[in-house]
């Protein structure tokens, strides 16, 4: 083995058991009984299960392809199955999100040793739900931009059909518009500047790199539509988050409270920090402050959330 792969290893290694985690959460147990009627229906269910005050409604699960995937793990391991399938995606986000770290700073051991805290802030959530699969979609969105602009790697290209599937496994599909978003808008601003007072900014991409991009995004909103529920998968976290009956009444909805929980706040903190510093540096990128930002106030909004930061 060469000796740079021994401490990505070992990064990768204790992450993976990081998610070896008991099977705790209870909305797991909704998700494996949801995707085993899915599997011996051969099709969704007619009207609801087991939501008791809907039970005569229409079946409505927009997180239906997780729920398959998940009892498809319990099919071939048991409840075994379940937890490598969890530690294996979250595992796979780290992988990605090591190689996106890399993209720019080139440095190995770094790297390593902020995602290792990382990983260690973000177990709370390392539960058999279909956020696993948000972490995934969404570093791996993060790294194709990154990498299409740094390297002209064409990674960007496959990420319609990446956002198809995000929108058959979890509704956040709509947070895929904030990285598109930030490389659009402050790509623009930072090459404007650029040109207009010979400002340089780090990862500053070219019209023609923009324009792909944007093309990207709109194929991408189009692609999310590819699922039992159309667009309404796309606004359904809107609904979420404007509705006072769930804000108030689901505690995880709530946001942290510093008394209660400082390190969503600390962790905020040295994030906006790094980026002052990147400022006195010169090496600053509009376009990373703008993705960072709103996952920031995205998670000091809800401990659901708190990972996003």
């Amino acid at each position: 083995m060469n000796t740079r792969n021994i401490p990505p290893f070992f990064y990768l290694a204790t992450v993976f058991l990081l998610a070896l985690t008991n099977l705790v959460d209870t909305d797991a147990f909704t998700h494996l009984n949801l995707g085993r009627e899915i599997f011996n229906h051969k099709g969704f269910p007619a009207k609801e299960l087991f939501n008791y005050p809907s039970i005569e409604n229409t079946f409505s699960n927009p997180e239906w392809l997780f729920g398959l995937v998940l009892y498809l793990a319990y099919l071939l391991l048991d409840i075994t199955g379940v937890i490598l399938l969890k530690a294996g995606i979250i595992t796979l986000t780290f992988y990605i999100l090591l190689k996106d770290s890399l993209l720019s700073q080139k440095n190995l051991l770094v790297s390593i040793a902020i995602l290792f805290v990382t990983a260690i802030f973000m177990r709370y959530r390392f539960v058999e739900r279909p956020d696993i699969a948000l972490m995934l979609f969404l570093s791996f969105n993060i790294y194709c931009l990154n990498a299409y602009v740094q390297e002209n790697k064409p990674y960007i290209y496959i990420l319609p059909f990446v956002q198809m599937l995000w929108a058959n496994i979890h509704p956040s599909i709509s947070l895929m518009i904030i990285p598109f978003a930030a490389f659009i808008i402050a790509g623009l601003l930072q090459r404007f500047l650029q040109d207009k007072f010979t400002h340089q900014y780090t990862l500053t991409p070219s019209y023609k790199q923009i324009a792909v991009i944007a093309a990207m995004l709109i194929i991408s909103i189009l692609a999310s539509f590819i699922n039992p529920y159309g667009f309404h998968t796309l606004s359904a976290p809107v609904g979420l988050i404007t509705s006072n009956w769930w804000m108030d009444e689901v505690i995880e909805l709530k946001p942290p409270i510093w008394d209660v929980w400082k390190s969503p706040f600390i962790f905020s903190a040295v994030i906006l920090g790094s980026f002052l510093l990147t400022v006195v540096r010169k090496k600053t990128s509009l376009i990373h402050l703008l993705i960072a930002l709103p996952f920031i106030y995205i998670g000091l909004s809800g401990i659901r959330f708190v990972f996003l930061i």
